[in-house]
């Protein structure tokens, strides 16, 4: 106990005071700090810590085991692993996951292609499928699958097939348009140089009539020419080449068959026709292999 005087004289008692109070807040996560358990999950979202560095270690984990796709809630992220993994795109698999909410099963395209289905089943209302990525990501793969599987769900108009099979009609676009539209690259070695929008028609018991599919954003450029050594013009050029009877060949003399020069008209809607474009492909027609 202590006495004090104030400067107007007043006199008053101070008590001693308490011993300070010492607060050790807990800091906040690192924005690298991983999580703790060692457990891989099928959705970022419930990991303990989310950032970048967990949605990494995961994923990586995840790719480890051959388990090369994982949730970010309704977002699927897919891994290139660059090899055939068994039973991964199978009928089997497909029966799998129809009729199936997409949280009870593990990651996977048809997951994603059940629930935009389901959603127009439900709503009716036309759904939207976005695939993107980097060069070398997977985007062709799963757009073929996503392809697959919703034919698949949905079976065809009968009334609408002919002579073939609507189904495989659809699908047996993809080649045709990756011939024309894609390339080798650094990256990878069947790229696409486009963009590309598929548009699935169904009826009203929900079974597919047709497929209108668009194209744009086209690379032009590369039909003439390559940005780097090593990459290559459209795969039709070198498939026509190497579909040529040898015939076709003959007429070439073996010095010049290393580098191939082939004059094709240059046309186009506005520009009328005036000379030859010269294509050179740098490859030698006998060792060409296609990707």
């Amino acid at each position: 106990m202590a006495a004090h005087t104030d400067p107007y004289q007043n006199e008053y008692a101070l008590s001693s005071p308490p011993p300070p109070l010492i607060l050790c807040p807990r800091p906040p996560p690192h924005p690298f700090q991983c999580s703790a358990t060692e457990e891989h999950v099928k959705d970022h979202c419930n990991l303990d810590v989310l950032n970048s560095a967990t949605l990494v270690q995961n994923t990586r984990a995840r790719f480890k085991e051959d388990v090369i796709y994982t949730y970010i809630s309704e977002i699927l992220i897919a891994v290139n692993p660059f090899k055939y993994i068994d039973g991964l795109y199978t009928e089997e698999k497909k029966s799998k996951y129809k009729g199936v909410n997409w949280t009870t099963l593990e990651p996977h395209v048809y997951a994603a292609a059940e629930m935009a289905f389901k959603h127009m089943e439900l709503q009716s209302q036309s759904q939207s499928l976005l695939v993107s990525g980097e060069s070398g990501a997977g985007k062709t793969e799963t757009n073929k699958q996503l392809m697959d599987y919703l034919i698949w769900r949905a079976g065809t108009d009968k009334s609408k097939s002919s002579k073939r099979d609507l189904s495989k009609m659809i699908m047996d676009t993809n080649p045709v348009l990756e011939a024309f539209g894609n390339a080798k690259n650094s990256r990878n070695k069947n790229s696409s140089r486009f963009g590309k929008y598929v548009n699935l028609k169904f009826n009203r018991d929900l079974q597919v009539m047709g497929a209108e599919i668009r194209t744009f954003l086209l690379e032009k450029s590369r039909v003439t020419s390559t940005s780097l050594a090593g990459e290559r013009s459209y795969h039709i050029f070198y498939q026509v080449i190497q579909g040529g009877s040898p015939g076709t060949l003959s007429v070439c003399p073996p010095s010049a068959r290393s580098e191939l020069v082939w004059r094709v008209p240059l046309r186009h809607h506005r520009v009328p026709l005036r000379h030859h474009l010269v294509l050179r492909f740098r490859r030698t027609i006998e060792s060409f292999v296609m990707p």
